[in-house]
């Protein structure tokens, strides 16, 4: 081909043209041809399309493709290999989803099991129709819980409302999802030279609920990067008061071989670089977790101007390695292969503060430098550390004791988070079903799989490593201090992943006819450890109802039966006052069995705290003969989910008893029975 270059052609000619060149017709072709590589995918993808279609009509020359589509508002069939046909097994979930103004349309509403065991029960996720209705089909009889997202909008929350746990739902059951809308926090970061800070990690963390309550899980709640003007804007923001931080206070860091984790101060920590990496968190105006601002949150209200001067200060290490084996390797170094994560929580608040992980790799000497960590942008303060290690098969779970660490002014090092094996608890729940012709008998047979049971640490505390601290008194997430199970068709459950304590089995019954009868523990391996003198009969099992379930590291508690019963009884009423005297502000009303036989039958008591006008309401009561006693409350007190059982206590136990008997209001529930209205004077102290 001839070289052409800076030949100039003719008017009407190319440029130049060179002897060997293809004749105009193909090259017409060929520019034609050389379109964008976008524009021939699109026309590729057209003509695919066009030639399905034909082939479909021709398949189909009768039917015709709707004109009007609509979303569909349930799901599909239970999942291959579950038996569809049995209506007696599968059912449906309906309801609405309703804001301020009326229904809220196409809304993404999820069912999720109640409890952790999902074989065969995954969860279902369905859109609302255009009037907020919505339907989900193919599920099991067991507990579910129903909720719904829709941008820029939170749950519904009432002033002084238990809502500590979320509502559990069955087939048959008609729902309404109360959304409205969220808060708004925005404003903007800058540095010292009134400069915005770009691409820096904010997050909002909730510190206490709507009705002032103290948190203590501080977990972040949103969080964004701010533009190119510095301008963050979190939006669905549930009521309750937050503080504001720049730069991210839990990273994902660590990588394979146990490499460090990502900084306090950056999305460096999730795998991707950043400018902030080793910085410490600043906390809106300007300040460090202690001395942060709490800003008070309303549904519906934006706070604007919440700018936050960036210290950009370098902040300190908390590094160490992980000990210890999770399963069968103590020299190990981790055991075999998983994921470990270290979280580095602040004492006073329970905000997490940074979190690396560390994956470990079976082999001989494991613990070779490869179980290393680091946490990077931690400033001065006092926090807790503790490690926790999943890996296949609960047999493999392990975490290390929470350990304190004080950072001041330097880098803290050589710290050895030592893993333990974790317990598991298995037992079997039994039912006693009404005779056939009783007075209990239901119209709608209730499931044994839709029973729910949650273990709780007798101390109130966490049953994450990573969040230790007191659980009683500071108002927690459902699933830091309490973990629930359901029995599958044969009855059987298990709660897993569980440090070493005593346990409280807590049922949450969702049919009123059911009562917890009994919960026992062979004596053998209650008392696994003690000695039994030559010739004295030990008893066949022990009340685990009263002494509740020790737990050592690595214990597989098995032999846990739990009976519960059809034919519970009820009771709902109002507490008022003595001729003269007026009712403290905040009450718990107690059920105490009145028969000296069930003194110490912790199953048969019962608390609740009163609404704001006075009202108690108690169900799944055994059959029986009870005092009701109203105690004034502190606040704090009042306004705990999570409070510590009095009926957990032997001394406590025997103080309600006296001072009920000495009240003597006296209800005897028969079989089945729903008391209401019932009138519990309070005199005054």
């Amino acid at each position: 081909m001839s070289n052409c270059l800076n030949n100039p052609g003719s008017a009407g000619l190319p440029a130049c043209q060179s002897s060997d060149q293809a004749p105009s017709n193909f090259r017409s072709d060929l520019r034609s041809f050389k379109q964008p590589l976008s524009a021939r995918l699109i026309l590729l993808v057209t003509l695919l399309l066009l030639s399905c279609t034909i082939i479909l009509k021709a398949r189909n020359p009768g039917q015709t493709p709707p004109q009007n589509p609509v979303i569909p508002a349930q799901t599909p069939a239970p999942a291959q290999g579950e038996q569809a046909g049995n209506e007696s097994s599968y059912g449906s979930i309906t309801g609405k989803v309703v804001g301020e103004d009326g229904a809220i349309p196409f809304v993404n509403v999820t069912v999720t099991p109640a409890s952790g065991r999902m074989r065969g029960n995954t969860f279902r996720s369905v859109t609302t129709d255009e009037a907020g209705n919505f339907k989900v089909d193919g599920l099991r009889h067991i507990a579910w819980i129903v909720s719904a997202t829709a941008q820029g909008y939170v749950p519904e929350s009432l002033p002084g409302a238990e809502d500590a746990e979320p509502p559990y739902h069955r087939i048959g059951d008609t729902v309404t999802i109360r959304l409205v809308k969220g808060g708004v926090i925005t404003g903007r970061v800058i540095n010292s030279r009134n400069e915005p800070v770009i691409a820096v990690r904010v997050s909002a963390q909730q510190v206490r609920d709507a009705d002032g309550a103290l948190l203590r899980s501080g977990g972040v709640t949103r969080e964004l990067q701010t533009d190119d003007r510095g301008v963050y804007r979190l939006f669905g923001l549930a009521a309750g008061a937050y503080v504001v931080v720049a730069g991210s206070t839990s990273s994902a860091g660590g990588g394979p071989g146990g490499g460090p984790g990502g900084p306090g101060g950056g999305p460096g920590g999730r795998g991707r670089p950043s400018q902030y990496e080793g910085e410490v968190p600043t906390y809106y105006p300007s300040a460090t977790r202690d001395t942060a601002v709490e800003l008070t949150v309303r549904a519906g209200d934006e706070l604007s101007g919440i700018d936050i001067q960036y210290r950009g200060e370098t902040g300190h290490a908390v590094s160490g390695k992980i000990l210890g084996a999770a399963s069968g390797n103590p020299g190990g170094g981790g055991g075999g292969f998983g994921a470990t994560s270290v979280t580095l929580t602040h004492t006073a608040s329970g905000a997490v503060i940074n979190r690396a992980f560390v994956i470990s790799r079976p082999g001989p000497g494991g613990g070779n430098g490869s179980n290393s960590f680091a946490l990077y942008g931690v400033p001065d303060g006092e926090y807790e550390i503790a490690a926790q290690r999943t890996a296949p098969g609960d047999q493999n779970d392990a975490a290390s004791v929470p350990r304190h660490v004080t950072v001041v002014s330097r880098d803290v090092t050589g710290l050895d988070l030592t893993l333990m094996p974790m317990g598991t608890i298995v037992g079997k729940v039994q039912a006693e079903r009404a005779s056939a012709g009783s007075a209990c008998q239901t119209k709608r047979k209730a499931s044994i799989e839709e029973l729910l049971f949650a273990v709780r640490r007798e101390d109130g505390s966490s049953l994450e490593p990573a969040r230790p601290g007191p659980g009683f008194g500071l108002r927690q997430r459902l699933s830091d201090n309490t973990r629930a199970s359901s029995p599958d068709r044969t009855g059987e459950l298990a709660w897993r992943q569980l440090m070493v304590g005593r346990y409280r089995i807590v049922p949450q019954l969702l049919d009123e006819s059911w009562y917890l009868r009994a919960m026992t523990l062979p004596a053998s391996t209650a008392n696994a450890t003690a000695k039994t003198a030559a010739k004295t009969a030990a008893p066949a099992s022990t009340d685990a109802g009263r002494s509740g379930l020790m737990l050592k590291s690595g214990d597989r508690l098995s032999g846990l039966t739990i009976i519960v019963a059809e034919g519970a009884a009820g009771v709902k009423g109002k507490v008022t006052a003595a001729e003269g005297t007026k009712l403290p502000a905040h009450l718990r009303v107690h059920v105490i069995p009145a028969e000296k036989d069930a003194a110490d039958n912790v199953l048969r008591y019962a608390e609740t705290r009163t609404g704001s006008d006075r009202r108690f309401s108690f169900s799944n009561l055994a059959p029986g003969k009870y005092w009701l006693l109203a105690y004034p409350t502190a606040e704090n007190e009042a306004a705990d989910k999570q409070i510590r059982p009095k009926a957990w206590d032997s001394a406590e136990r025997t103080k309600l008893r006296r001072d009920a008997e000495t009240a003597n209001q006296v209800i005897e529930l028969q079989p089945c029975q729903r008391a209401v209205d019932y009138a519990l004077r309070v005199q005054s102290r």
